[in-house]
């Protein structure tokens, strides 16, 4: 996935969270309202906060990751990201990835369909 697309997604979930994005950092992420540093792609801690602002719910499989918001503002969100647990570096470092890209995903989703 490009860096644009990444970013309208930030954008997206932001929007879902009632987060306002002040300005993009130069590698990764973004600034937000307060000030601090915000990257629920790379950061678990963002990540489970993404989730718990917009009301999702993990839900781990033997090879995916599921988020989901049903009724959520009228809308169903629900987001698969897989991975592949036998790739390098054989740690959990690919499923927490997988995770963070469908909290995203699935907040990006909530957000778009709001006015």
């Amino acid at each position: 996935m490009s860096s644009q697309e990444d970013r309208e997604l930030l954008e997206m979930a932001a929007k879902a969270a009632g987060i306002t994005i002040l300005r993009w950092g130069k590698t990764a992420g973004a600034f937000i309202g307060d000030g601090s540093a915000w990257s629920p792609l790379t950061d678990d801690g963002d990540a489970l906060r993404l989730a718990a602002t917009t009301g999702l719910t993990v839900r781990p499989y033997l090879n995916e990751m599921q988020a989901f918001a049903l009724g959520y503002r009228r809308t169903k969100a629900c987001e698969h990201y897989k991975y592949d647990p036998d790739k390098p570096p054989h740690d959990q470092s690919g499923k927490m990835a997988a995770a963070r890209r469908a909290i995203v995903r699935s907040a990006a989703e909530i957000g778009g369909s709001m006015p």
